[in-house]
């Protein structure tokens, strides 16, 4: 295959996955795992740098005009704290001090500071550093062959467990080069003879250092020329790196490098034909037959039949579709959780069943996998009205819990937090239901639900707590201001940081585990008794609207 072919792959697998592989050599390059001449031709740019701060306190002067000194609060919070010990170094100062008080000496508590330094650097560097450009280079060949790269390839070697070894390979390989370095000639030489050591470990992790050194030996035997040729050939792009002080390497000829090289590999391996280099499949596409022999089970639940698709109809099929919720649990519904789940499971191996990312059922390495608890859970279930009342009760019953612990914390008595009189806050309740029904089609895109359920809850906050202000003569349950990034003091970045997580927590685990309970214990007692909370409840909204709960640590 001519160069200029090969070239030409290279550009086809940047143009695929671009952007990936942007995030990839950024990181790399930020690490300092590899491309260092980049950071360095990026820091002789300094007028850009004198501008860019320039730029950027002009842009805080224009953020601090154009919103109130209150929306960008220090002084109440966990992101105030956090945000006043970075800017101050207060953190470092009261761990500094902290360990002076238990050691009694400032000069013990300054080495074990240094030690500490020195252990937190290597393991960054022997760990972090020297294992990315394998993870790297394993992602650029599986870029070669598939359409899609998965992020959680990036943890593969975690997956199977072979970091640490991955980790000692590269080290040894790391003070051999150092050492010969000091020969030069024998520097060039050794860099040449282990140049696909990292083409090696990202194929097979578990090759061992010796099989790691000499294979790689080997394949470049009589080829340590042809690479530097290789190397040569793009001369231009450092040239340009140079011009443009590192902005291409950036956003292009890293990448490049690193593609034309994963084709100098492929080529060595096709060659060379070593049975310790046996992933066939991260080279070539597997056979229709195969794939459909090794993901037959995926295969089988991905084109199951939904069991209650045709089940309801008018308002019902309305509501089970657009909110999940159904009036009966019936024997349909026992069979849809079931369908749900085995149809998490097959869409979590969808892209390598249409041969549109690495199939890593066909790896010769078997990789750990964790099932998730959240399938388990069935969380894309459909709700009865019955369970619904249960969960809306539990969590209103669970924030009063919540708010007056953290009064008792505050002012060392007990406080009834909220509007109403009785144990039930309805905003966390009306949140977390509201959050469950609306909801309902982001549940199986858990970050578009995390951002939609953060939404959701400013909302409801900002709405309920505009609503009770106007209706009580400005009187508030609750005030943010000082917090930071706070609007009106009716909600706060923090607070709805927490709703978000604890609406995932509720979507994912609670009401789950709620529904579960209310299914094993579904009767009439059950029912008159949710009917009877719902009129007491009932009852104290509209008492609580003449006479609302007020008073120390409620509304001041």
């Amino acid at each position: 295959m001519k160069l200029k072919e090969i070239k030409k792959n290279a550009h086809k697998n940047i143009k695929t996955h671009y952007a990936t592989y942007l995030v990839l050599c950024l990181a790399a390059v930020l690490m300092g795992s590899e491309f260092s001449s980049t950071l360095s031709l990026l820091k002789q740019d300094n007028a850009k740098s004198v501008s860019g701060l320039l730029m950027h306190s002009s842009f805080v002067k224009s953020m601090t005009s154009l919103f109130p000194k209150d929306v960008f609060g220090t002084t109440n919070g966990v992101f105030a704290t956090v945000v006043n010990g970075v800017t101050s170094g207060s953190f470092v100062k009261t761990l500094f001090l902290g360990l002076s008080t238990i050691v009694h000496s400032k000069d013990i508590a300054s080495i074990c500071f240094v030690v500490m330094g020195l252990c937190i650097s290597v393991f960054y560097r022997v760990y972090i550093v020297n294992v990315l450009p394998v993870i790297n280079r394993r992602l650029f060949l599986e870029g070669r062959v598939y359409a899609k790269l998965p992020f959680d390839r990036l943890v593969y070697l975690m997956r199977i467990r072979k970091q640490m070894h991955v980790a000692f390979v590269k080290l040894v390989k790391s003070i051999i080069l150092t050492v010969m370095n000091f020969t030069i000639v024998g520097g060039i030489y050794f860099y040449y003879a282990y140049f696909l050591v990292d083409y090696i470990l990202a194929e097979n992790p578990t090759i061992s250092l010796k099989d790691a050194l000499s294979l790689s030996r080997n394949m470049m035997k009589g080829h340590k020329v042809e690479c530097f040729k290789w190397q040569l050939s793009m001369a231009g792009w450092y040239i340009l790196d140079v011009c443009t002080f590192g902005i291409s390497a950036v956003f292009y000829s890293n990448m490049y490098r690193m593609a034309v090289m994963s084709e100098f590999y492929t080529l060595r391996r096709k060659e060379f034909q070593s049975a310790i280099l046996n992933d066939t499949y991260l080279f070539e596409k597997p056979s229709s037959a195969l794939m459909k022999n090794t993901y037959s089970d995926v295969i089988a639940a991905l084109n199951a039949k939904n069991p209650i698709e045709n089940a309801y109809t008018g308002v019902k099929k309305f509501l089970c579709d657009n909110f999940g919720i159904i009036f009966h649990l019936s024997s349909k519904e026992k069979q849809y959780e079931r369908y749900t789940y085995n149809k998490m499971e097959a869409e979590t191996m969808i892209t390598e069943v249409y041969l549109l990312c690495y199939p890593v059922r066909l790896s010769p390495i078997e990789e750990a996998y964790k099932k998730s608890n959240l399938r388990v859970l069935h969380p894309n279930r459909n709700y009865t009205v019955t369970s619904i009342l249960v969960c809306f009760f539990f969590m209103c019953f669970f924030g009063w819990i919540w708010e007056v612990s953290l009064s008792m914390i505050s002012y060392g008595k007990f406080v009834n937090r909220g509007v109403l009189h009785g144990p039930w806050i309805p905003i966390y309740g009306f949140g977390c239901v509201l959050i469950l029904l609306l909801l309902k089609r982001f549940r199986m895109r858990p970050k578009v639900e995390f951002s939609m359920a953060v939404l959701l809850c400013g909302c409801i906050e900002y709405f309920t707590g505009f609503f009770l202000e106007l209706t009580h003569n400005g009187q508030k349950w609750w005030d943010y201001t000082g917090y930071f990034l706070n609007l009106d003091g009716r909600i706060c970045a923090e607070g709805l940081l927490v709703f978000g997580v604890g609406g995932m927590a509720f979507v994912y685990v609670i009401a789950p585990l709620i529904d579960n309970w209310v299914k094993e214990h579904l009767n009439k007692k059950l029912s008159t008794a949710c009917l009877v909370l719902l009129l007491l409840f009932g009852a104290d909204v509209v008492y609580s609207h003449f006479e609302p709960n007020v008073g120390e640590g409620v509304t001041r």
